[in-house]
């Protein structure tokens, strides 16, 4: 039996990406527990967190490069793994981008509520050409529970826009991480009302 060495397995460590993606419409306390699920499950991997760039004003008020910029104050320790990146718009076209970086393995972190959902779809263009470019991953994609439900389908994100409309920053503030400073707080809180023309 060939026991793989140190260095071949921080080699095959290199090849494997960790990813999440997401709305942030806006960013919240649900976004930090998938963000932190992440890191523990690369668990030193890279890992890497993409935004949606769809914006509209009644269920995505950020603008793309406003939301990057929240999202990066709210989660300073994930900072650097949140990627702006326009091109990626859906899960699949930032497998495609992983692929063509070089990863040979992928693992998706999601709330537990959409495992199911994301692997099946993901696994079904595997080595399949399509809108979104190609992906061939070795195993095909896998795709893991961040052991808590997805924020946006879970309404985290609508009651926090619901909160924007009825001007109450109080309960607003209650959805963000407590270290949160209230400047930064309210900043958001103010960006997603100007996106929704409030």
């Amino acid at each position: 039996m060939n026991i793989p060495s140190f260095k071949e397995y921080l080699s095959e460590d290199k090849q494997t990406a960790y990813f999440t993606f997401g709305r942030m419409s806006p960013p919240n306390n649900g976004h930090s527990k998938i963000l932190d699920a992440l890191s523990d499950k690369a668990s030193g991997s890279s890992y890497f967190v993409y935004l949606s760039p769809v914006h509209d004003k009644k269920k995505n008020p950020l603008q793309y490069d406003t939301k990057i910029k929240h999202a990066r104050k709210m989660f300073p320790k994930h900072a650097r793994s949140i990627k702006a990146d326009k091109s990626v718009s859906n899960a699949f076209d930032a497998a495609t981008h992983l692929y063509d970086e070089g990863y040979t393995k992928v693992i998706m972190v999601v709330g537990s509520d959409r495992v199911d959902e994301f692997e099946m779809r993901l696994n079904k263009h595997n080595g399949k050409k399509g809108p979104h470019g190609f992906y061939n991953f070795e195993n095909g994609v896998k795709v893991v529970s961040a052991g808590s439900m997805d924020p946006e389908s879970e309404g985290l994100s609508a009651q926090q826009r619901s909160f924007c409309v009825d001007n109450d920053f109080t309960g607003f503030g209650q959805g963000l991480p407590s270290e949160m400073p209230n400047t930064d707080a309210r900043q958001l809180f103010n960006d997603v009302r100007r996106g929704m023309g409030l």
